[in-house]
């Protein structure tokens, strides 16, 4: 017998998924109540509560989930952030994925955001996974826009912007060392995570090279991206990112490594593409951002903006799909 009871599930207490979660819940039926996962072991184990619920929506995956999913006969929707294992996976990573193609099955609902890669192809041939577009979510209150309007680009001290945790699937030693030598490139690093031996060398051997890591606030978020003039994702592999819409809601063109998941043609108008491993092309690529007019920057702003603007029109149909 099951309660008349729909519940989402968020665990973590920080971070994209749970800026993503609390966007979908507003977005969702007043009657569909949210449930921040403790961190703890135990804590962890209260989703056990939700066992007799008619539904349940986990916001991402979790070793735990499987342990609920072992009792609960309900209608469960899980939103698969990372439906493949990434370049430089960790072993826990690899866990979480065998447990999830062991009991993909058991799901009434497997929500994944790609369907360009192999994995996701493959994933889409069974009647329970659906790809949706992730919607934008976890933008900071800004009082005042105007300051991230494009200005005019002093061309002798260009700031890049790399954000975000650090994890080696980030690719962000590549992109330092490329540019360390370019002496009107202004490199800043932002996120927590461990710094690695290559990157500290890095810092250590540069003057155009920062790393800022800690955990970034909203008001960190918005002194960076009102100081830099791009959004610089160098990533060896991913497999969802919102740091694209991101880039957008503060009026920030891209620089993007040539991997399949950025082959969009709605990012051809405000990016910039890069070898995520030639040492070689990239400076170069990096070095004729001189001679990008004001003009082109600004359009290139613009539509960083528009395409922000329209992804928010995705979460209509998302929140519909997610309850169906």
């Amino acid at each position: 017998m099951f309660l008349k009871r729909n519940t989402l599930i968020c665990f973590p207490p920080n971070g994209g998924v749970k800026q993503f979660s609390d966007e979908l819940h507003s977005k969702l039926p007043s009657d569909i109540e949210k449930f921040q996962c403790p961190q703890s072991k135990l804590g962890k184990l209260s989703i056990l509560k939700y066992l007799f619920n008619k539904k349940v929506i986990f916001t991402s995956n979790n070793i735990y989930i499987y342990l609920f999913m072992f009792f609960y006969t309900g209608k469960a929707t899980l939103i698969l952030h990372d439906h493949k294992e990434r370049v430089g996976g960790s072993n826990k990573e690899r866990f979480i994925l065998c447990l999830f193609k062991m009991f993909s099955w058991r799901f009434h609902k497997v929500i994944i955001h790609d369907n360009r890669d192999l994995s996701s192809r493959h994933l889409l041939k069974y009647k329970n996974i659906k790809y949706l577009q992730m919607p934008p979510h976890g933008f900071p209150a800004v009082n005042n826009e105007s300051l991230y309007l494009p200005t005019n680009i002093d061309y002798e001290k260009i700031n890049l912007l790399c954000f975000g945790r650090l994890e080696a699937y980030k690719n962000f030693e590549y992109f330092a060392s490329v540019v360390k030598d370019i002496p009107y490139i202004r490199l800043t690093i932002a996120g927590s995570g461990i710094v690695s031996d290559e990157l500290k060398s890095i810092i250590e051997n540069s003057n155009n090279v920062t790393v800022i890591n800690k955990y970034i606030s909203d008001s960190d978020l918005c002194s960076l991206m009102r100081d830099h003039h791009y959004l610089v994702l160098p990533y060896k592999d991913i497999t969802q990112t919102g740091l694209i819409e991101l880039a957008g809601f503060f009026y920030k063109p891209l620089i993007l490594s040539q991997i399949q998941a950025f082959k969009r043609r709605e990012l051809d108008d405000f990016s910039i593409i890069i070898s995520n491993s030639d040492k070689k092309e990239t400076p170069d690529i990096i070095e004729n951002i001189v001679n990008l007019s004001y003009l082109d920057y600004k359009t290139m702003c613009l539509s960083s903006r528009l395409n922000f603007e329209s992804g928010m029109n995705l979460w209509e149909q998302y929140s519909k799909i997610v309850i169906k």
